[in-house]
């Protein structure tokens, strides 16, 4: 996964600058291209996007599709991407874009999901968080990951000028095991970062819903706007957003 945003795609929530008509005729496309690929496979098969061995051409197009894509939802055009990534998975099942389609795609569906607050267990780093802010920017992770050092001092670098304008940020951190604790105050020590880190709850897992870690989220005006992995994440884009 990764991300950016255009500050007009979040006047508000779900707002999207394509026309209705060009998202349903993408939709419409992209279910008849699915429905081919079911009757062509068979109701016994299934598809498994990123399994196979295609051509260096479709691995490119695949690749193409999905950058497409989240050119679309970095702008707010989060139904038309999400229609491309679709299109990717079936288009070119067996590349390796077409997984991380299929991953992103269940990753945005949270995107419109009411937060009002985040359920923190306890807090391990920085200041405490207990409001968000009209604008929040929420980092998601792993603390046995082996990014993770790279992906929390990233993502603190990226977000420092946020912070400075009174952008909320915040870091939530998975415990998968006692022993996870000592690793993530390593991490944080690692990465020299001050944003506040909070130890995810079962009621954070079941709100925004992300399998897949690291994962960045921008909710805007009390819902998420934005979901994908934080590397797609720079000053850049967060500048935009608060313009």
């Amino acid at each position: 996964m990764r991300l950016f945003l255009l500050a007009g795609a979040l006047a508000a929530p779900g707002c999207l600058l394509a026309s209705r008509e060009d998202v349903e005729q993408l939709e419409a496309r992209v279910a008849a291209l699915e429905a081919a690929a079911a009757n062509a496979q068979g109701p016994s098969e299934l598809r498994s996007p990123g399994h196979g061995t295609p051509g260096p051409v479709k691995q490119r197009q695949g690749q193409n599709l999905l950058e497409e894509a989240r050119t679309l939802i970095d702008s707010g055009e989060v139904k038309l991407g999400v229609g491309k990534l679709r299109e990717c998975t079936v288009l070119y099942p067996e590349s390796a874009s077409a997984r991380t389609a299929m991953q992103l795609v269940e990753a945005l569906a949270v995107v419109g999901t009411p937060v009002k607050t985040v359920p923190v267990e306890r807090w391990i780093g920085g200041k405490p968080i207990t409001v968000l802010g009209d604008v929040s920017v929420i980092l998601l992770w792993d603390a046995q990951s082996l990014d993770a050092v790279r992906d929390v001092a990233q993502f603190d670098r990226v977000t420092r000028s946020a912070r400075a304008a009174e952008v909320m940020t915040m870091s939530l951190v998975r415990l998968s095991e006692a022993a996870a604790e000592a690793s993530a105050h390593k991490v944080i020590a690692d990465a020299m970062v001050s944003l506040p880190v909070g130890v995810e709850t079962a009621g954070a897992r079941e709100l925004f819903k992300q399998a897949s870690l690291p994962a960045a989220i921008i909710v805007r005006e009390g819902r998420v706007a934005w979901v994908d992995h934080p590397s797609r994440l720079t000053q850049e884009s967060i500048k935009t957003l608060l313009r």
